[in-house]
């Protein structure tokens, strides 16, 4: 820990990250070696980690949250590695749930800076990327701090993704679906070749449910490897207590492998998240099975009710329902979507919605307007935001059922309420975990969500 005296300023550790923020500049680059040779300056970090390393396309974030949480309530001090962040960067490097310091990751920063010098002058070098370097800086603070046991999420892919210089305790695959085509390829079979590059030998990995398509080449590759192969849904049962009106979001009964867990309330809902916590358990009881940490019936279910994974089907508004969702690929608002319809089965919807430009944003509209009814298109401040005006226009071709208009993102909001309320309905706000991130920012949107709501003197209309 630095002494007070050395401690970063403000603008010293704005400079550094701004610094860092411009190796996106340099775009995508897919190959270990330099993240190898990076490791090797910095006396490679992670060969000291007990890591659980999660790919997939769709829900690995959330498996990740799952797992950290059941570890953190058993007391083992977890690390946590993700990606994207919401608000601030440090919320990619946590440990027993809590994000690095300012004061940690400034001096971090320059250390791995001066690594990366070294790395990017031998022959062949080059300096990291912006993710490259984060997993170098993440794997570095993990040691310093003495940590063991720790939870990685991979950024893109698996095969070639900067974290898989990781020789992992156990190896964990979600749904794969086609996201990132100009990296990943264009067909299932072919991106879960990349995502099963996390596979290694002889250690055991955990699939969640999946295409059959995708499936199989997680079987052959895992046999090839000699790995050994859970599937979640095989060994993990999770089924939503159905109440008097028929409420999927409340409790849930779940048994695996080893025990029986009983009934609970999640604390992360929708009909997504019980297929993301069959693998989560599954991977917890293998992880527990290869590492001798015992985790008992009591300690699985108090994590996964204490888990915290924000802009995840979180509700934000009560009066209207106002649901915040990172969802940004096809296959993510297709299961969002659903679990807006097992929650609210008759109320219209309202979207406020606005995707990066290399997604497959039509794809993406089609799923939203199977149960839309009214839908603001808006920017966010990225420069891979898509035009508002061009989605309004690819959603207005998809037909005349629904009505189309684009705004800025702070008239969307307060007029996607107003009609929400207006219709007795409720507003969802998707496409982008950029998206999530500047609603998040906007104190004023949650300060109107909740005056308007103490204001109507009730609980609501679907409390």
């Amino acid at each position: 820990m630095p002494s007070p005296e050395h401690k970063f300023s403000s603008d010293r550790l704005a400079q550094a990250l701004q610094h860092m923020y411009r190796r996106r500049i340099t775009g995508i680059k897919y190959d270990l070696e330099p993240v190898h040779r990076l490791m090797q300056q910095l006396d490679n970090p992670h060969h000291a980690l007990a890591a659980i390393h999660v790919a997939g396309t769709n829900g690995k974030g959330s498996v990740c949250a799952m797992i950290e949480a059941v570890l953190r309530v058993r007391g083992v001090r977890p690390a946590l590695y993700t990606s994207p962040h919401l608000l601030r960067f440090n919320e990619r490097i946590q440990i027993a749930g809590i994000p690095i310091s300012d004061d940690q990751l400034g001096p971090l920063i320059e250390c791995v800076e001066k690594a990366d010098r070294a790395a990017a002058a031998v022959p062949g070098g080059r300096p990291a990327t912006f993710f490259e370097f984060s997993t170098a800086l993440a794997f570095l603070y993990f040691k310093q701090q003495a940590v063991r046991i720790a939870v990685i999420e991979t950024g893109l892919g698996g095969r070639l993704d900067a974290t898989n210089v990781l020789t992992p305790i156990l190896s964990v695959i979600t749904r794969i679906g086609l996201d990132h085509s100009q990296w990943l390829g264009t067909d299932l079979a072919t991106v879960a070749a990349e995502k099963a590059g996390i596979i290694k030998p002889q250690r055991p990995v955990v699939c969640g449910a999946m295409p059959a398509a995708t499936r199989a080449v997680i079987d052959r590759i895992s046999a090839e490897r000699q790995a050994p192969l859970i599937a979640a849904e095989q060994t993990v049962s999770v089924q939503p207590v159905r109440g008097r009106h028929g409420d999927p979001e409340g409790r849930i009964t779940l048994a695996g492998s080893l025990m029986d867990y009983g009934v609970f309330k999640p604390a992360l809902t929708g009909g997504y998240q019980l297929e993301n916590m069959a693998t989560a358990v599954a991977a917890l009881e293998m992880f527990g099975r290869v590492s001798g940490v015992s985790l008992d019936a009591k300690t699985m279910t108090a994590g996964l009710s204490r888990v915290s994974w924000p802009a995840r089907l979180q509700r934000i508004g009560d009066d209207p329902p106002v649901i915040l969702d990172g969802a940004h690929n096809p296959d993510a608002v297709a299961a969002l979507m659903r679990s807006v319809s097992e929650r609210w089965k008759k109320q219209p919807v309202a979207l406020v919605t606005g995707i990066c430009d290399d997604k497959d944003y039509r794809a993406m509209l089609r799923c939203f307007k199977r149960r839309v009814r009214r839908c603001w298109t808006v920017p966010f401040s990225v420069e891979r935001s898509l035009d508002p005006h061009q989605l309004a226009q690819a959603a207005r071709q998809l037909g005349e059922d629904w009505e189309v208009s684009a705004a800025s993102l702070e008239k969307a909001l307060e007029a996607a309420t107003v009609w929400a309320r207006e219709q007795r309905g409720i507003v969802v706000i998707a496409g982008s975990l950029f998206l999530a991130a500047e609603v998040m920012k906007r104190k004023e949107f949650t300060e109107y969500v909740a005056k308007t709501y103490r204001d109507s003197g009730s609980r609501g209309y679907d409390s």
